[in-house]
């Protein structure tokens, strides 16, 4: 019982990490959205497409997010959510500038992102349902809440680091990189 008392919270910790990340992920457009816009030659306007794109994709996509959950339990779903959002979120720096309509494939490739970060939270809720029990699920649940507003917080200082010494595409390659780690990381640990 005392073991599976660590490997509950060692893997709640390991969700706390992965709702920073999601919401790094989240950040590092915005953050980056001058940049991007001076690249693609678009307007704040259609920035804001590219912005919101993301959160209809999001939305759209949590309510199938938990069926998937059930279906495929935490540890597959979260694992495939976080390779899902890596792939999208190098995509988004991957798209070409002087291509023919570079805004479009800007919007599609955040609206699938989307989609795939849609994952993580049923991922994350099922996962406690199923390790916790009832009077711990508020402090488990805590846990990712704090990981995920650790990642709000963290993301500007971050980002603009990165931006800085780096340029904007590194930010999207970094932040894959960091989720593809994780990924392994979850796949090995966790259990449904």
């Amino acid at each position: 019982i005392v073991m599976k008392f660590r490997v509950r919270y060692l893997l709640v910790l390991l969700i706390f990490v992965v709702a920073a990340v999601v919401n790094i992920d989240r950040s590092n457009i915005s953050i980056a959205g001058s940049y991007i816009a001076a690249d693609y030659h678009i307007s704040r306007i259609q920035l804001g497409w590219v912005f919101s794109a993301f959160m209809v994709g999001y939305a759209a996509f949590l309510i199938p997010s938990g069926w998937i959950a059930g279906k495929l339990g935490p540890r597959r779903t979260l694992t495939g959510g976080l390779i899902w959002w890596g792939a999208l979120t190098i995509a988004t720096a991957l798209v070409p500038p002087t291509m023919a309509n570079a805004l479009w494939a800007l919007i599609i490739v955040r609206f699938i992102l989307g989609l795939g970060e849609a994952l993580a939270y049923p991922s994350a809720n099922l996962f406690i349902a199923a390790w916790f029990p009832s009077h711990e699920r508020g402090k488990a649940n805590a846990w990712v809440q704090g990981g995920a507003q650790m990642g709000s917080g963290i993301a500007p200082p971050l980002v603009a680091f990165i931006i800085y010494n780096f340029g904007w595409h590194a930010v999207f390659y970094v932040s894959a990189a960091i989720g593809m780690v994780i990924a392994v990381f979850w796949y090995s640990a966790a259990r449904d």
